[in-house]
């Protein structure tokens, strides 16, 4: 299983209080990279600037396929200590 770490940033997650969904395959990408939308329960996210990437012709970050938390299923994370 992929382990994942964000050293001392955030792990990136919906900012809706009733949803807090950890960042996945399934979001939508808007506006360039620069925001995201919760496959869960669609609320807008922007994405922080450790996490932005590009996205290709298809709205699809042009490195989605070497993040795990963006091409795996199931994965851990290490989180930081905040």
């Amino acid at each position: 299983m992929p382990v994942i770490s964000y050293g001392d940033n955030e792990i990136p997650r919906c900012i809706s209080a009733n949803c807090r969904a950890y960042l996945n395959p399934f979001v939508n990408w808007i506006d360039g990279g620069d925001r995201w939308i919760c496959n869960i329960c669609k609320t807008m996210n922007n994405t922080e600037h450790y996490y932005f990437n590009k996205l290709d012709q298809n709205n699809r970050r042009i490195d989605a396929a070497q993040k795990a938390d963006l091409s795996n299923g199931s994965y851990d994370f290490i989180a930081n200590k905040t």
